[in-house]
């Protein structure tokens, strides 16, 4: 889990149903930020009902 400042370079979803909610992404509709390649990576949780958290996924990510 990171903050989502820490998230340099991650672009949101093409599919804009991923990213739907109130005031920002609820995270309940898959994952919603993608690398610069396309990769689907993380999810942002950023609604207002939500902590602001970018999650990575386990197995699609790994640390440098």
């Amino acid at each position: 889990m990171l903050h989502p400042e820490d998230s340099v370079g991650l672009r949101e979803h093409p599919d804009e149903r991923r990213s739907e909610g109130c005031c920002g992404p609820e995270g309940l509709f898959g994952i919603n930020r993608i690398c610069p390649c396309g990769a689907e990576v993380g999810t942002l949780l950023a609604d207002c009902w939500t902590a602001s958290e970018l999650h990575l996924h386990p197995t699609r990510v790994r640390a440098a």
